[in-house]
């Protein structure tokens, strides 16, 4: 017998508040795992615009994730090539699955790294 299971967390990792990153360099190792959840769970990512309370302007970054749902858990992982505009910038993720709906346990701050050289003559 088959039964419904909402969603009731979703991970993100790695499991640290902030990644400094250098501009322009493939990032592929954040993740997002959900809550057992049946029908299976989709993942969505989004990149917060520096407004923190505001989730209306937050852009989806979900055409740069893959997704593998084994045993009603799914997890996504999302692959950036961050530009300067990131810097500073939150990612999270949300799990859905029809029957229930919530975002990651955090946010996962971007520090993305700018060099200046200052040559002497």
């Amino acid at each position: 017998m088959w039964f419904l299971v909402p969603v009731v967390y979703a991970t993100l990792t790695p499991d640290v508040p902030e990644i400094s990153i250098l501009p322009n360099v493939v990032i592929s190792y954040i993740r997002c795992v959900s809550s057992v959840g049946r029908p299976a769970p989709s993942i969505t990512w989004y990149l917060d615009n520096k407004t923190h309370s505001d989730y209306s302007d937050d852009g989806d970054l979900t055409g740069n994730s893959s997704s593998l749902t084994s045993e009603d858990v799914t997890t996504s992982s999302l692959t950036l090539t961050p530009t300067l505009n990131y810097h500073d910038a939150r990612i999270y993720c949300n799990v859905s699955n029809g029957f229930g709906q919530i975002m990651s346990n955090r946010t996962l701050k971007i520090n993305v790294l700018s060099m200046f050289f200052k040559f002497c003559k």
